[in-house]
């Protein structure tokens, strides 16, 4: 059992290893400071802008979230992008604009043309100097813009992106749990990634921009699934700087199906093979710096290890299901028999010492992100957490591997999905 979890893990070996070298260089050369005691110097013009695609049941409360902003409201608009719903998305939108006549909030409509172009025409209206982008199905809190700008002001004139720490909204159900420890982890590893200069994407659900910048590199790109991720990686390939602003915080409705979060993760999936194809030349590029020493070819592996491990993992479930079949045929499918061979006993004289070292010492590093992750996001641990972290550990690597499999057909005949 320990072997066949070792096995399964192995993708797991090669990414701790690496993450343990980047917080090693992380400690040596200092992390981001906390701001939290640091004013704002000035309040620039912002604009937020919310794409909207039949988001009738988040639309208003992400409104909200952005009108209830602690930063002075007549120093920021919201342009709120219908991208042709065809639900009740126009209709909320004009009665949240109704009932806030003071305030600067736009409604743009335009044919369903995706979310890149609803970015790119709400750009062309903007009149901040800097550019938000906030999805219809997220939330900002209250202090969110403030720390953000703090942040930016703290920085030199190459940053051109800041991220926030993205979290799942009121997680209840066990995917949404999951989803919650994901988020909680990937927002510890991209302060990482922050600090190397190394941030390959700049999630939707709040990230800021130089409107300046944007407008120079072109905009956002319509040539791939995964425009936040296109245009870190085209950022960074012009020489700006993406950062994690440590106090800045969003939360995003997590998917609630294993099927939706299928089609999530499919099209973040393969987003991140079409940017990795677009930008081949960074791969290995000294001039690009750790994002190209170390960032994408981490990225490449992990598409690599990702279908090794779900093959030995089907190897491995083969030669098991192959010997109970066996079992069956000779006894008769006799079950009793069947079980009686299923044993948990654990004997130390045959235990593989290295393969029990590497599962004990994947699990460690596992727990001690897991931890760092927590402080980093200053989350509080709940028992349903703690619960789901168990089945996140052993089994929810496998979900990433699966779907990297089902795209294989996608990615020999060459089509475009755009979800």
């Amino acid at each position: 059992m320990v072997e066949t979890i070792t096995f399964m893990l192995l993708p797991a070996y090669a990414l701790m290893l690496f993450f343990t070298i980047v917080i090693i260089l992380r400690l040596i050369e200092g992390t981001e400071k906390d701001l939290e005691e640091k004013t704002i110097k000035k309040y620039p013009f912002v604009t937020i802008t919310i794409p909207a695609y039949n988001e009738e049941d988040t639309l208003r409360a992400t409104v909200e979230s952005a009108l209830n902003l602690d930063y002075p409201k007549n120093k920021y608009e919201i342009i709120i992008m219908n991208d042709g719903s065809t639900d009740n998305t126009e209709e909320i939108a004009r009665k949240i604009i109704k009932q806030n006549p003071k305030r600067n909030i736009h409604l743009i409509h335009q044919k369903n043309q995706g979310k890149a172009t609803a970015l790119n025409n709400a750009l062309t209206q903007a009149r901040g100097e800097y550019f938000v982008c906030l999805d219809a199905d997220s939330y900002a809190r209250k202090d969110a813009l403030t720390q953000h700008i703090t942040f930016f002001q703290s920085r030199d004139t190459t940053t051109g992106a800041i991220a926030p720490i993205m979290l799942v909204h009121q997680p209840k159900k066990i995917i949404e749990w999951i989803q919650h420890i994901e988020y909680i982890l990937s927002a510890f590893f991209q302060n990482i990634f922050s600090s190397m200069d190394s941030l390959f994407v700049t999630p939707g659900p709040f990230s800021i921009y130089k409107t300046e910048i944007l407008k120079k590199v072109g905009g956002f790109s319509k040539e791939t699934v995964t425009e936040d991720q296109e245009m870190a990686f085209r950022l960074q390939s012009k020489g700006y700087r993406i950062a994690q602003c440590p106090n800045a915080y969003v939360t995003t409705t997590a998917p609630t199906t294993w099927k939706a979060l299928y089609h999530q993760r499919r099209r973040w999936l393969y987003g991140g093979i079409q940017c990795l194809t677009q930008y081949k030349t960074l791969i290995f590029n000294k001039k690009m710096g750790d994002f190209g020493i170390f960032q994408l070819p981490m990225n490449v592996a992990f598409y690599i290890l990702s279908l090794i491990t779900l093959t030995v993992f089907f190897y491995l479930q083969t030669k098991t299901f192959s010997l109970w079949w066996r079992i069956l045929t000779a006894s008769g499918f006799d079950i009793i028999t069947l079980l009686k061979t299923i044993t948990f006993k654990i004997d130390i004289f045959t235990i593989n010492i290295i393969t029990t070292t590497l599962f004990i010492t994947t699990l460690t590093f596992i727990l001690f992100f897991y931890i760092l992750a927590h402080a980093h996001t200053k989350e509080r641990y709940t028992p349903k957490e703690i619960i789901t972290l168990i089945p996140f550990i052993l089994f929810y690597y496998l979900f990433p591997a699966y779907i990297t499999l089902t795209l294989i057909p996608t990615l020999i005949k060459r089509k475009k999905y755009w979800w």
